[in-house]
C-alpha cells in the first residue's frame, strides 16, 4: 500500500492480530503519516471509504488531483529531456518497489525486536522477486 511504502510498515503493524483487526473495523481509516501532502491525504481518504456506495471507483480516482499531478510531472520531465524508464511509464516494473518494501519491513521488525516489543504473529516471508513486467496471467 502507499502507506506501507511511506512508513516502511503496514498500518497497525505495531499491534497484535486481534487488536489490529478491531482497529481495522472500528477506525474510519488507517493512521496516515502527518508528512503527506494534502492531495495525497485526500486521495487516500477517498480510497479508504468503507461504504462502497460513497467510495469512488478506480476510474474516478484516476482523475484525482494527486494522480493527475504525477502524470503531469512525468510528462513535463519527458518534454524537458529527462529520461523516464519505459517500465516506469507503463507502471509494470514493481520489483524494486517490492524489494525496498521488504527491506523496510525487515528493518522495522529488527528495530521493534531490539526495543523489546513482541513481534506480531505474522511475519512476511522473503521470496525471490522476478524482475521485469508484471503479467496478468
Amino acid at each position: 500500500t502507499i502507506i506501507e511504502l511511506l512508513t516502511g510498515a503496514p498500518p497497525y503493524f505495531d499491534l497484535a492480530a486481534m487488536p489490529a483487526l478491531f482497529r481495522i473495523v472500528s477506525d474510519p481509516h488507517p493512521p496516515l503519516p502527518e508528512s503527506i501532502s494534502s492531495p495525497l491525504r485526500d486521495f487516500l481518504l477517498k480510497c479508504f471509504k468503507k461504504d462502497s456506495s460513497t467510495r469512488q471507483t478506480a476510474k474516478q480516482l484516476l482523475d484525482h488531483k494527486w494522480i493527475t499531478s504525477i502524470v503531469a510531472r512525468r510528462q513535463d520531465a519527458e518534454k524537458g529531456g529527462v529520461s523516464v524508464p519505459e517500465s516506469a511509464i507503463r507502471g509494470q516494473d514493481w520489483s524494486e518497489v517490492v524489494e525496498r518494501t521488504l527491506e523496510l519491513h525487515e528493518a522495522a521488525q529488527r528495530e521493534r525486536k531490539n526495543r523489546g516489543g513482541a513481534l506480531p504473529g505474522h511475519v512476511f516471508a522473503r521470496s525471490k522477486v522476478k524482475h521485469g513486467p508484471i503479467s496478468n496471467s
